[in-house]
């Protein structure tokens, strides 16, 4: 994401409503129609994917075992070709 003056702009932590409700939709066309119970686990679980990949977005892993485990979805991709 980009600024105004076009440098990168860290992504926000925390979803609005409006995202989380936005994003649902986008996994499960019939989201409007679950009982509220399930509705609530998909919200909930929408906020915590969130989180986890506006902290990759602002500050990319490095970590050996995240490079390794990508290193190893790349050869099973690869493999499968």
């Amino acid at each position: 994401m980009h600024n105004d003056n076009g440098s990168l702009e860290q992504m926000p932590l925390e979803p609005t409503d409006q995202q989380v409700v936005s994003a649902s939709f986008s996994l499960r066309h019939d989201f409007g129609l679950l009982p509220d119970e399930e509705r609530m686990i998909y919200q909930t679980q929408c906020r915590a994917w969130w989180r986890a990949i506006a902290k990759e977005m602002n500050n990319p892993s490095q970590h050996p075992l995240v490079i390794s485990e990508v290193e190893s979805m790349s050869n099973q991709t690869n493999k499968a070709d």
